[in-house]
C-alpha cells in the first residue's frame, strides 16, 4: 500500500479541513474562493483544497517580525 507521499497526485481536503489548516472559518474560506484569493478543485459539486496551495497562501502572505 501507498503512502500519500507516494500518491501521483496531491492530498486534498475538503473545506472543513482546509479551514482547520489555515485556522479560520468555512465562511472565510468561501469568502477566499469566491474572490479568488484561493486555488481550488471542485470535484462533484465539493470544494476541494491541495495542501501544498494552502501552505503557498500562508507563506504569500507572511510579514516580516519587527526587529527589536
Amino acid at each position: 500500500m501507498k503512502t500519500v507521499e507516494q500518491l501521483p497526485f496531491p492530498e486534498l481536503l475538503d473545506i472543513t479541513e482546509a479551514a482547520e489548516f489555515l485556522c479560520t472559518s468555512i465562511r472565510h474560506m468561501r469568502r477566499l474562493v469566491a474572490e479568488d484569493k484561493l486555488s481550488v478543485v471542485k470535484i462533484g459539486g465539493k470544494l476541494r483544497f491541495d495542501r501544498a496551495d494552502l501552505q503557498k497562501f500562508i507563506d504569500d502572505h507572511r510579514r516580516p517580525g519587527r526587529a527589536s
